[in-house]
């Protein structure tokens, strides 16, 4: 799977772009192993204080489409598919 990382998850995560190897069934495995990877600097921009949905930080694409648009946390991946991490734009 190709994740790519913008703005402060490059930072976060090391890396603009990287092929994840180890299995992930859904959006919230993978999510799940990131954020024990890359601790509470990436939770604080994933996730809600609640830990359980998406914070209004963050824009996770997958293929192209919003994960908030799929199924969320539930959406399947496949080893094929593209995980962008991208914080929200703003304008004025």
């Amino acid at each position: 799977m190709k994740i790519r990382c913008y703005a402060y998850f490059r930072d976060i995560m090391g890396s603009n772009a990287f092929e994840y190897t180890r299995p992930a069934a859904t959006l919230g495995d993978l999510l799940a192993d990131f954020s024990g990877r890359y601790g509470q600097p990436f939770r604080k921009w994933v996730y809600e204080a609640d830990g359980k949905t998406f914070s209004h930080m963050v824009i996770l694409l997958i293929n192209g489409r919003d994960a908030r648009d799929l199924q969320g946390l539930d959406t399947p991946l496949s080893p094929e598919d593209t995980v962008v991490f991208f914080p929200p734009l703003a304008g004025g």
